[in-house]
């Protein structure tokens, strides 16, 4: 999701796969992922490998059910979520030989400047990816097998969303487990930091341990040099 919206600091709290939004009277969607953030912004993922079901149109239209369903009755419309549809295509629907385009509202009369309706748009190109993080990210779409696909987490999660059949709630499962891990790895990040802030302001071992609740071999592991 960071490579997708350039987001380098996202954390995504929760996720749902083959989630369906209801319209009571017109055309319900089933989304293949909405997933949430730790600020409450929402994500809707849709894998494309066909154009047809990839047109700007669906995309304005999964944007406005995204919101549907997100304002109590009392709020006020500055509480809508900061929304993300985001349709990663074989193809290139939009036919500019990129691999990824940003589709946001602007105000023609005031030199394009952004509208702030905080409702974006953004097609990835599995076909024109290049060498870069990204790149490899969207050539993981194309392979076959997901043991082509040099980084395992991401071969787990692309094995169910390409060839699954029954593989809903196990991919579920997979970027749940993804989403725990992430989130202890940024509690432990966190940790480290007051840790080494501590130290830097003079205070003692035991000092440091009593005010965080740590133990001896956690203080330690604090300590150790982190590689990159």
């Amino acid at each position: 999701m960071r490579k997708l919206t350039g987001k380098t600091d996202l954390r995504i709290v929760s996720s749902r796969g083959q989630y369906d939004i209801h319209s009571v009277r017109n055309r319900s969607i089933r989304c293949d992922v909405v997933a949430t953030d730790a600020a409450g912004n929402l994500y809707n993922i849709e894998i494309q490998r066909r154009s047809k079901g990839a047109e700007p149109e669906r995309a304005r239209y999964h944007s406005a059910l995204l919101d549907s369903g997100t304002l109590d009755k009392a709020a006020d419309f500055t509480d809508l979520p900061e929304t993300y549809v985001i349709f990663i295509t074989e193809g290139d629907v939009l036919a500019g030989g990129k691999p990824l385009y940003h589709i946001d509202r602007t105000v023609g009369e005031k030199d394009h400047a952004p509208f702030g309706d905080r409702a974006h748009i953004i097609y990835a190109v599995m076909k024109n990816h290049d060498d870069s993080e990204l790149g490899s990210f969207l050539r993981a779409f194309l392979m076959t097998e997901a043991a082509q696909i040099p980084d395992p987490k991401l071969a787990e999660c692309m094995d169910y969303f390409k060839k699954s059949e029954k593989g809903d709630k196990q991919m579920c499962e997979i970027m749940d487990r993804l989403i725990e891990e992430e989130n202890k790895r940024a509690v432990w990040e966190a940790q480290r930091d007051n840790v080494l802030r501590m130290l830097n302001k003079g205070l003692s071992k035991s000092e440091i341990m009593e005010l965080l609740n740590i133990t001896d071999k956690e203080f330690a592991e604090f300590l150790v040099p982190q590689a990159g």
